[in-house]
C-alpha cells in the first residue's frame, strides 16, 4: 500500500491548525454550545479535505532521504535549544509561558481565579477572573498534562512544536519543489541586519538587544521562536499553505483557526487574505469569482470561529490602548534599510511585477507606527507573517537567479543577519550542554579556561536558572503583568453567555 505523503501532510496540517480550537470548544464552552460548534468544525474539516483532495502532488523522496533526515534533525535540535518543553535554555518570557501552561494543566476549565494578592488599588484585586490569553497552542499538550502529568505534558509540547515545524519545512520544500539544506538553514537563521544597527547605536555586538532602533523592532526567526513560539507556528504554517495555493473554498476557515493562537499574528495575516482573494479576481465575471470562495467551511465555520474567539479575547481589556508611534526619521530610515531595505532592493529586479512583494513591503513599512497595549507586541507579532513571506522571496531568489554581484551581496546580507540567531543558538547550546553533556567537574575545568564559559557556568549554576519557571501561576503578586492574562468574569460576555459554568 502506497502512502501519498502530500495527502497526509495536508490532512495533518489542517488538523494541526484545528486541534487547539477543538480542545477549546470542549474545555471552555457549555455543552449546549460546544456540541453544535464541534460538529460545525468537524464538518468543515471534512469538506476542506474534499475541496483539496484533487490537488495532491507527488514528490520524489527517494533521492533526498539524507537531506530530509538531516534537516528534520536540525529542526529537532532547534526545538530542543528553544527551551520549549524545558529541555534547553529558556528565555525570560518562559516564566510567564510556563505559568500559563501549568495553570491550564492544574485548574479546571475554564481556568478561573480569585485574585487576593494584588494591591487594593488594582482593579483585579478581590475579583473573580478568568484566564484570557492566546493560549491555543498549549491546549493539546495541556490535555495530555491533565491525563498524565506535567512532565509528560512538556514532552508532548516539545513534540507538538517539532511536528508543526516539520509541516512548515515540508510545505516550504513543496513550494520550491526541492529538498534542500538551504531552506532549513534559512528557516533557522534568517533575519535582518540588526546587528549592524546595534553596532552603530553603541559599538557593541557581543550581547545583542533587539530594540536598537528605539520603538522600531523586528526579530529574526530564531529570536521569535525562542521567545513567542506559541504565537509563531500557526501563522507560519498558514502562510506555507497559502503559498502552496490551497483551495479558495478553505482559505477563510483555515485563517479563522489561527485566531485562538495569536490575535496579533492573525491581524498580520489579514492583508494576505485580502491579497489572495483579489489577486486573480475578475470584475467582469465577479459572480463566478465570488462562488469560488463560497463554502460551508468559509462561511458558517469561519464566521462562527471568529465570533467565539473574539468574544473570548474581548474579556481582556489590557490591549485596549491604541496609539501611533512618534516618527523618528533617522532611526526609521536606518531600521528600514537594515531590516529589509537592502535585501528588497536586490529582490526588486525579480519581483517588481509581483503584487505580493509590494504587499509585504507595504506591511513592513507601516507596522512599526502602530502600538496596541503598553508594550511593542504589536510590531513584533503582527510582522511575523510578513517577515516569513519576505524570507520566502529571498529563498526563491537564491534558487532561481544566476550567480552575479547582486546575489553575492544578498548572500552576504543573509550571513550577517544570521549572526544574531547564531548567538542565541550557541548560548543555548553551551548552557544546555553543561547539564546534559558534562559533569560538574568537567564544566568547571572547561569554564576555567574560557571567560565566556566561566560567566555562563556561574550564571547557570543551577538547573532552575536554565528553566525559567519561577512564577508557577498567573494568579500571583510575583506576576507583574497580571492584567495581561485575566478578564473579570462579571464583565465578560463570553463567560456569561458561552462558558461552562462552575458550581
Amino acid at each position: 500500500m502506497k502512502f501519498n505523503v502530500d495527502k497526509i501532510a495536508h490532512i495533518g496540517a489542517y488538523f494541526y491548525l484545528a486541534c487547539p480550537f477543538l480542545v477549546f470548544i470542549l474545555g471552555w464552552l457549555n455543552l449546549l454550545i460546544a456540541l453544535p460548534l464541534l460538529g460545525i468544525v468537524l464538518v468543515a474539516l471534512y469538506l476542506s479535505y474534499q475541496s483539496n483532495k484533487t490537488d495532491f502532488i507527488h514528490l520524489d523522496f527517494a533521492k533526498s532521504k539524507k537531506i530530509i533526515i538531516i534537516s528534520l534533525g536540525l529542526i529537532f535540535l532547534w526545538t530542543l535549544l528553544s527551551g520549549v518543553g524545558g529541555f534547553g535554555l529558556q528565555t525570560e518570557d518562559h516564566h510567564y509561558r510556563n505559568a500559563i501552561f501549568r495553570d491550564l494543566i492544574t485548574y479546571d476549565w475554564p481556568v478561573l481565579y480569585q485574585v487576593t494578592e494584588l494591591p487594593a488599588t488594582d482593579p483585579l484585586q478581590g475579583q473573580s477572573t478568568m484566564l484570557v490569553y492566546y493560549m491555543g497552542f498549549w491546549l493539546p499538550a495541556a490535555v495530555m498534562g491533565k491525563l498524565f502529568g506535567y512532565t509528560f505534558a512538556n514532552i508532548f509540547l516539545f513534540l507538538w512544536t517539532f511536528l508543526g515545524l516539520s509541516f512548515i519545512l515540508y510545505f516550504l520544500w513543496r513550494k520550491f519543489k526541492i529538498f534542500s539544506y538551504q531552506i532549513v538553514l534559512m528557516l533557522i537563521f534568517f533575519g535582518g541586519l540588526s546587528i549592524i544597527g546595534q553596532y552603530i547605536d553603541n559599538q557593541n555586538i557581543k550581547i545583542y538587544y533587539p530594540r536598537w532602533a528605539g520603538d522600531y523592532v523586528y526579530s529574526s526567526n530564531s529570536w521569535n521562536f525562542f521567545y513567542v513560539f506559541n504565537q509563531l507556528i500557526a501563522p507560519w504554517l498558514f502562510v506555507c499553505l497559502l503559498l502552496n495555493q490551497i483551495p479558495k473554498k478553505n482559505i477563510f476557515f483555515l485563517y479563522s483557526l489561527c485566531f485562538i493562537q495569536g490575535p496579533f499574528s492573525f491581524l498580520g495575516l489579514l492583508p494576505y487574505i485580502i491579497w489572495y482573494t483579489l489577486k486573480d479576481f475578475s470584475f467582469k465575471d465577479w459572480l463566478n469569482q465570488i462562488k469560488l470562495f463560497i463554502s460551508f467551511q468559509n462561511l458558517v465555520a469561519s464566521i462562527t470561529i471568529v465570533a467565539v474567539t473574539y468574544l473570548y479575547f474581548s474579556s481582556n481589556q489590557a490591549a485596549s490602548i491604541f496609539k501611533l508611534v512618534p516618527f523618528d526619521l533617522g532611526n526609521y530610515l536606518l531600521f528600514v534599510l537594515l531590516e529589509f531595505g537592502i535585501m528588497s532592493a536586490i529582490l526588486f529586479t525579480k519581483f517588481k511585477r509581483n503584487s505580493l512583494f509590494y504587499m509585504v513591503l507595504a506591511m513592513l513599512l507601516l507596522i512599526p507606527f502602530v502600538q496596541l497595549g503598553t508594550g511593542r507586541d504589536f510590531v513584533e507579532r503582527v510582522s511575523i507573517p510578513s517577515l516569513f513571506i519576505f524570507m520566502c522571496f529571498v529563498i526563491e531568489y537564491l534558487f532561481t537567479m544566476p550567480n552575479n554581484w547582486k546575489k553575492k551581496i544578498l548572500i552576504g546580507c543573509i550571513l550577517v543577519g544570521a549572526i544574531v540567531p547564531a548567538q542565541k543558538i550557541i548560548k543555548s547550546a553551551a548552557v544546555t550542554a553543561m547539564y546534559y553533556t558534562f559533569n560538574v567537574d568537567m564544566v568547571n575545568n572547561v569554564a576555567a579556561k574560557s571567560k565566556a564559559l566561566n560567566k555562563l557556568s556561574l550564571k547557570y549554576s543551577k538547573k532552575d536558572e536554565m528553566i525559567c519557571d519561577s512564577i508557577k501561576t498567573v494568579n500571583t503578586i510575583r506576576n507583574q503583568y497580571t492584567a495581561n492574562f485575566m478578564g473579570i468574569t462579571s464583565k465578560s460576555s463570553f463567560y456569561k453567555l458561552l462558558a461552562r459554568q462552575k458550581q
